[in-house]
């Protein structure tokens, strides 16, 4: 099931049983120097729920380049922050970096865990949301290539009802990110495929 709704400049994904859920969107965007072979490009997302990506490198390669992929969402990743560097950053190919929301210690392992997977091409950057969501996870990430700037943010919702509290939670987080007033891509894993509609 792919759900996907463009409202301005948000678009929607939602993934199961772990499938590779893709979004291509045509920008104006350049991922090369201005002045060595400057085009327009393709922006390539998948976003994939992986349950542990502990001894997954391979596939999760894999999947990258057999798409040839810019950006890669991985929920349920299940990487405590306490894990070794080579489990932390070695899930993905040389040309591209990942970035980590843990999923707590190895002690402590609450919630599933998400991460973004990036081009060297694109320069990424942290977006701290001081807002405590109870319903989900997340982890949103400003790009920047030499002419085009967009948000990623990335979400995993556990299993259970689609509350009234989760809508609000999520609106809060959408607004904060329409708030940097650049183009926003909002994919993820939202447990809730008899419930969700897109959104219009």
């Amino acid at each position: 099931m792919f759900i996907k709704g463009l409202v301005g400049k948000l678009c929607f994904a939602s993934s199961e049983h772990g499938n590779v859920w893709l979004c291509s969107k045509h920008t104006n965007i350049s991922l090369k120097r201005k002045n060595i072979n400057k085009r327009q490009a393709m922006l390539k997302c998948g976003l994939l729920n992986v349950r542990s990506a502990v001894n997954k490198a391979l596939l999760l390669n894999k999947v990258i380049r057999a798409n040839n992929l810019n950006v890669f969402i991985i929920t349920k990743i299940w990487v405590p922050y306490d894990a070794p560097n080579a489990i932390k950053y070695g899930l993905t190919p040389e040309e591209y970096t990942i970035l980590h929301c843990h999923r707590g210690s190895s002690q402590n392992k609450s919630g599933g865990g998400l991460a973004i997977v990036h081009s060297n091409l694109l320069k990424a950057t942290f977006i701290v949301d001081d807002m405590k969501y109870l319903g989900f996870e997340n982890l949103t990430v400003k790009f920047n290539t030499y002419s085009y700037s967009f948000i990623i943010s990335s979400i995993y919702r556990p299993p259970g009802y689609v509350s009234t509290d989760l809508i609000n939670e999520f609106s809060d987080h959408v607004d904060t990110i329409t708030n940097f007033n650049i183009p926003f891509i909002v994919f993820g894993d939202f447990n809730a495929l008899e419930q969700l509609r897109v959104i219009e």
